[in-house]
């Protein structure tokens, strides 16, 4: 982490075994970071340590926070995960939002989330998540 004072690292938390693709600030404080070694690592931050590891089955490219609980994933598989990041649920998957690689992910408000791909981008009500979770 980096200091805005400064221009020097705090400290370094490392667990990913390949590129580092994405970060976000969750609502409870803690951290989640996806890879392309497949997975997201929700982090402790005080502790430096791995609270909970969340996988695809393919390189992670964007992450998003939906609520004070549920975070949005999108993949080199094709698909968008949706997951309660507090227990590691995975509450949906959403395999066929996209025919290729989902390369973005993004909350836009309270109804609408995005989601963006080689085939370009597309916006979808979070209702869906919520309606088709069980």
């Amino acid at each position: 982490m980096m200091s805005p004072y400064l221009n020097q690292t705090y400290y370094t938390v490392s667990n990913h075994t390949s590129v580092v693709s994405c970060l976000r600030i969750l609502p409870d404080g803690t951290m989640a970071s996806g890879s392309w070694d497949t997975t997201i690592q929700i982090w402790n931050l005080t502790s430096r340590s791995v609270l909970k590891t969340l996988s695809h089955s393919d390189l992670v490219y964007s992450i998003d926070v939906l609520s004070t609980s549920l975070l949005a994933s999108g993949s080199y598989d094709r698909s968008i995960l949706v997951w309660n990041f507090a227990t590691g649920q995975l509450i949906k998957n959403i395999s066929n939002a996209h025919s290729w690689e989902i390369t973005a992910v993004k909350n836009l408000n309270d109804y609408y989330f995005a989601t963006g791909s080689y085939q370009g981008v597309k916006v979808g009500l979070r209702f869906y998540f919520y309606l088709f979770q069980n």
